[in-house]
């Protein structure tokens, strides 16, 4: 929804499932509030405030932990899924001289892999393999490129996967999110570009943007041994050997190293042993870090296709901050008194 939307003038709209069916009639007109936390590498959430005088929703079978829970919202017919989920939590409140209300509460299916700890070893694997086994494991469909590199040896020690995998990913500049019912992971280059245009003075109703160079790097070395030919490697990558993801050229690490003589971090990892490894390391380091020099948060009108993991393009904040921003986070919110809004958390690396 871009542009000069009429937005305003139309009506929310949701549609909950549960396990493939629609709420009935009853159980929609009971819905007082919808809430949707949706959040790369992270676990998204929802939750359903409903109205429960007779308690009938309390003891409803329909409303039991487990249940697969599907949320649209939009306006009239316009309307599309904001997060496909799991019932975890049942949470009933009773307040005198209210309203009872029963609050549902649940994730989508990374949930599954927070639950129990781990220590264990993964002998001569590709990282890539060991997500593929933890996924299987859990029951969770994946989609997962071709990321990290071949181990002879690595531990998974005292962690559940959901830890290892995003200590994982934060190496190698991924992010994990989930995708209706499939956990995706990605490097943001091959993040989905969404067809959402939002812009100040129209859907986008509240903007706060700010470039932060503390803790931006210029350069990154990383070392390590190959064993075959008994000699070190040493892979190094600057700021200006980013690829580009964003409509923008000055990356903040560029901007460090003009203006404050830069900023070199030195690695030294045991499980890189080649120097394509090296290599590759060192870019994802720098790649990862760089995603720090500009974070921004907003509020516009409720909008089902922002979606955490993928770019949108901002209008009308000027030159320099007009332009692509990678969505680390959303929160929707529907309520059936004040109407539907999106919080957004953003990120970019250049300006």
């Amino acid at each position: 929804m871009s542009g000069n939307s009429n937005i305003k003038n139309l009506v929310p709209n949701f549609i909950v499932y549960l396990n493939g069916s629609r709420f009935t009639a009853d159980q929609e007109a009971s819905v007082k509030q919808i809430t949707v936390n949706n959040t790369v590498d992270s676990i998204s959430s929802f939750s359903i405030s409903m109205s429960d005088t007779s308690r009938q929703w309390t003891d409803s079978s329909d409303l039991e932990e487990g249940t697969q829970v599907k949320i649209m919202v939009g306006y009239k017919d316009d309307v599309g899924q904001i997060i496909n989920g799991e019932i975890t939590s049942i949470n009933p409140q009773f307040r005198m001289n209210n309203d009872d209300i029963v609050i549902v509460r649940g994730c989508n299916i990374m949930h599954r892999l927070m639950r129990g700890k781990k220590t264990r070893s993964f002998n001569e694997k590709e990282d890539v393999d060991i997500v593929k086994q933890m996924l299987q494991e859990c029951n969770v469909k994946g989609d997962v490129q071709d990321i990290g590199s071949d181990h002879l040896f690595t531990m998974q020690h005292n962690q559940t996967d959901y830890e290892y995998l995003t200590a994982m990913i934060e190496k190698y500049d991924c992010r994990m999110y989930v995708d209706d019912k499939t956990l995706v992971i990605k490097k943001i280059v091959d993040a989905q570009t969404s067809d959402v245009v939002i812009e100040w003075g129209k859907s986008l109703l509240e903007f706060n943007i700010q470039t932060d160079t503390g803790l931006l790097l210029s350069e990154v070395e990383v070392r390590g041994w190959d064993n075959e030919k008994g000699e070190a490697v040493i892979g190094t990558s600057k700021a200006k050997d980013l690829k580009k993801v964003f409509d923008k050229n000055s990356f903040g690490g560029q901007i460090v190293d003009k203006s404050f003589g830069g900023a070199k971090t030195i690695l030294v990892d045991n499980g890189i042993l080649d120097q394509n490894g090296a290599d590759e390391l060192s870019l994802d380091i720098i790649s990862n870090n760089s995603a720090s020099y500009i974070h921004g948060i907003g509020k516009t009108e409720g909008n089902y296709k922002l979606n955490a993991g993928s770019i949108i393009e901002i209008k009308g904040l000027g030159t320099r901050f007009s332009g692509k921003y990678y969505i680390e986070s959303v929160k929707h919110v529907f309520d059936t008194t004040a109407g539907y809004v999106t919080y957004f958390n953003v990120a970019r690396n250049a300006t």
